[in-house]
């Protein structure tokens, strides 16, 4: 085999040195050394796999300017991330297949790494046609207000989350709940709950 790199006594994260061989850019092999047309020493260096981020929102379109898929997946990249999944928080909302389609097409000409696109969950989105469209997933899904709009009540995600499965879809959700009635906001968000520990949420509140 010749390689265009060989990133040679790379440190693994088990502790075991070994070369590392790209060929097209590609990683193609691990392990013994062979004959490159560049080398370079990492006898000081770790490699570890690149991280994937389930949770990111790469906004674009009206919301361009707080962040587009170039700038957002630049970054991530910068912090080793090299697989995205944006659970769009975008206005308009991504409800259509016809949507879904257009923020793929977006990332397809501007992302710099990997990515997945979910699909919005909110009542009166097109669910099956976006699954057949090829979402991912489906969320974030709000239980608190967003730019969205209000949070879904325990009834209508309860309904939502069982056309999900009846699809064979995964949703997923962040840890956000609502007390009602008690005048309590957070970031101005109507009655959402104040801030709880995230392994609170994780145990049910």
């Amino acid at each position: 085999m010749t390689a265009d790199l060989v990133l040679r006594n790379v440190m693994l994260p088990t502790g075991r040195r070994a070369d590392i061989v790209i060929a097209g850019g590609v990683v193609r092999h691990v392990g013994a050394a062979v004959r490159a047309d560049e080398t370079i020493d990492c006898s000081r260096l770790t490699c570890l796999p690149g991280a994937v981020d389930m949770h990111v929102h790469m906004r674009g379109g009206m919301q361009a300017e707080k962040e587009d898929w170039r700038t957002g997946t630049m970054s991530a990249v910068a912090g080793g991330v090299t697989v995205v999944v944006d659970q769009p928080n975008t206005v308009p909302p991504i409800t259509t297949p016809g949507l879904l389609r257009a923020r793929v097409r977006e990332a397809e000409e501007h992302a710099v790494c990997g990515f997945g696109v979910n699909a919005g969950v909110v009542p009166g989105a097109d669910l099956p046609g976006m699954y057949d469209a090829g979402a991912m997933a489906f969320g974030e899904t709000f239980a608190a207000p967003s730019s969205y709009g209000e949070g879904l009540d325990p009834d209508t995600l309860k309904e939502l989350f069982a056309r999900i499965h009846a699809l064979g879809g995964l949703a997923t959700l962040p840890p956000q709940h609502r007390r009602l009635g008690r005048g309590r906001t957070r970031h101005g968000g109507g009655d959402a709950a104040p801030p709880l520990p995230r392994a609170g949420y994780v145990r049910g509140g």
